[in-house]
Protein backbone atom coordinates (compact mmCIF):
# COMPACT_ATOMS: atom_id res chain seq x y z
CA UNK A 1 0.00 0.00 0.00
CA UNK A 2 2.82 2.42 0.87
CA UNK A 3 4.51 1.61 -2.43
CA UNK A 4 1.37 2.38 -4.43
CA UNK A 5 0.86 5.62 -2.54
CA UNK A 6 4.47 6.69 -3.17
CA UNK A 7 4.14 5.91 -6.90
CA UNK A 8 0.91 7.90 -7.14
CA UNK A 9 2.51 10.82 -5.27
CA UNK A 10 5.57 10.73 -7.56
CA UNK A 11 3.34 10.77 -10.66
CA UNK A 12 1.35 13.71 -9.31
CA UNK A 13 4.53 15.66 -8.64
CA UNK A 14 5.88 14.89 -12.12
CA UNK A 15 2.65 16.02 -13.76
CA UNK A 16 2.57 19.20 -11.69
CA UNK A 17 6.11 20.16 -12.64
CA UNK A 18 5.44 19.40 -16.32
CA UNK A 19 2.33 21.56 -16.40
CA UNK A 20 4.26 24.49 -14.88
CA UNK A 21 7.13 24.15 -17.34
CA UNK A 22 4.84 24.00 -20.36
CA UNK A 23 2.72 27.03 -19.46
CA UNK A 24 3.01 29.84 -22.00
CA UNK A 25 1.91 32.67 -19.71
CA UNK A 26 2.07 33.78 -16.11
CA UNK A 27 2.09 36.67 -13.70
CA UNK A 28 4.57 38.60 -11.57
CA UNK A 29 3.73 40.06 -8.17
CA UNK A 30 6.28 42.60 -6.95
CA UNK A 31 9.11 40.81 -8.76
CA UNK A 32 12.59 42.26 -8.24
CA UNK A 33 15.06 42.67 -11.10
CA UNK A 34 18.60 43.21 -9.83
CA UNK A 35 21.62 44.91 -11.36
CA UNK A 36 24.32 42.85 -13.04
CA UNK A 37 23.68 40.20 -15.67
CA UNK A 38 20.17 39.79 -17.02
CA UNK A 39 18.04 37.36 -15.03
CA UNK A 40 15.68 34.62 -16.18
CA UNK A 41 12.29 35.59 -14.76
CA UNK A 42 10.25 32.96 -16.66
CA UNK A 43 10.72 29.96 -18.92
CA UNK A 44 7.97 28.50 -21.06
CA UNK A 45 7.07 26.79 -24.28
CA UNK A 46 6.67 29.36 -27.03
CA UNK A 47 3.11 30.01 -28.15
CA UNK A 48 2.34 29.63 -31.84
CA UNK A 49 0.65 32.95 -32.57
CA UNK A 50 1.10 35.85 -32.53
CA UNK A 51 4.82 35.93 -33.14
CA UNK A 52 5.72 38.11 -30.15
CA UNK A 53 6.87 37.74 -26.55
CA UNK A 54 4.43 39.91 -24.62
CA UNK A 55 4.91 41.68 -21.28
CA UNK A 56 2.28 43.76 -19.50
CA UNK A 57 3.47 45.87 -16.53
CA UNK A 58 0.82 46.97 -14.04
CA UNK A 59 3.11 48.29 -11.27
CA UNK A 60 6.61 49.69 -11.64
CA UNK A 61 8.89 51.07 -8.92
CA UNK A 62 12.20 52.17 -10.48
CA UNK A 63 13.97 52.83 -7.14
CA UNK A 64 16.33 55.16 -9.00
CA UNK A 65 17.15 52.53 -11.64
CA UNK A 66 17.00 52.94 -15.42
CA UNK A 67 17.14 51.08 -18.71
CA UNK A 68 14.69 48.32 -17.71
CA UNK A 69 14.67 45.84 -20.60
CA UNK A 70 13.46 42.38 -21.49
CA UNK A 71 14.33 39.91 -24.22
CA UNK A 72 13.65 36.30 -25.11
CA UNK A 73 16.43 33.71 -25.34
CA UNK A 74 16.48 30.13 -26.48
CA UNK A 75 16.00 28.32 -23.16
CA UNK A 76 19.22 27.50 -21.34
CA UNK A 77 21.43 29.43 -23.77
CA UNK A 78 22.69 32.95 -24.43
CA UNK A 79 21.17 32.93 -27.94
CA UNK A 80 18.63 35.75 -28.31
CA UNK A 81 15.37 34.89 -30.08
CA UNK A 82 13.56 38.25 -29.83
CA UNK A 83 14.44 41.89 -30.19
CA UNK A 84 15.14 43.69 -26.91
CA UNK A 85 12.37 45.92 -25.56
CA UNK A 86 12.77 48.75 -23.08
CA UNK A 87 10.09 49.21 -20.42
CA UNK A 88 9.65 52.83 -19.40
CA UNK A 89 6.37 52.60 -17.51
CA UNK A 90 3.22 50.59 -17.05
CA UNK A 91 1.53 49.16 -20.11
CA UNK A 92 1.95 46.53 -22.80
CA UNK A 93 5.09 45.67 -24.79
CA UNK A 94 5.60 43.09 -27.54
CA UNK A 95 9.04 41.85 -28.61
CA UNK A 96 9.05 40.27 -32.08
CA UNK A 97 10.62 36.82 -32.41
CA UNK A 98 13.71 36.63 -34.63
CA UNK A 99 14.01 32.83 -34.25
CA UNK A 100 11.61 30.00 -33.40
CA UNK A 101 12.86 27.95 -30.44
CA UNK A 102 10.47 25.55 -28.72
CA UNK A 103 11.28 26.81 -25.20
CA UNK A 104 12.11 30.40 -24.32
CA UNK A 105 13.73 32.11 -21.33
CA UNK A 106 12.32 35.57 -20.56
CA UNK A 107 15.26 37.61 -19.25
CA UNK A 108 15.12 41.07 -17.72
CA UNK A 109 17.82 43.56 -16.79
CA UNK A 110 18.50 47.07 -15.55
CA UNK A 111 21.43 49.37 -16.33
CA UNK A 112 23.17 48.98 -12.96
CA UNK A 113 26.05 46.54 -12.60
CA UNK A 114 25.59 46.36 -8.82
CA UNK A 115 23.76 43.26 -7.57
CA UNK A 116 22.36 45.32 -4.67
CA UNK A 117 20.43 47.69 -6.98
CA UNK A 118 16.95 46.62 -8.05
CA UNK A 119 13.56 47.69 -9.30
CA UNK A 120 10.17 46.14 -8.53
CA UNK A 121 7.39 45.37 -10.96
CA UNK A 122 4.11 43.46 -11.23
CA UNK A 123 2.38 42.29 -14.36
CA UNK A 124 2.10 39.36 -16.73
CA UNK A 125 3.80 37.69 -19.67
CA UNK A 126 2.91 35.52 -22.62
CA UNK A 127 5.79 33.64 -24.24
Amino acid sequence: MKRILSIVLALCMALASFSTASATSGTFDKKRVFGGASQVVAEAKRKNEPNTLDVRVTLLEFNGQSNFKYRGYQAGTSTACTVAKQITGTGYKAATYTASPVYVDLKMSIASSSATDFLIFSGSYAI
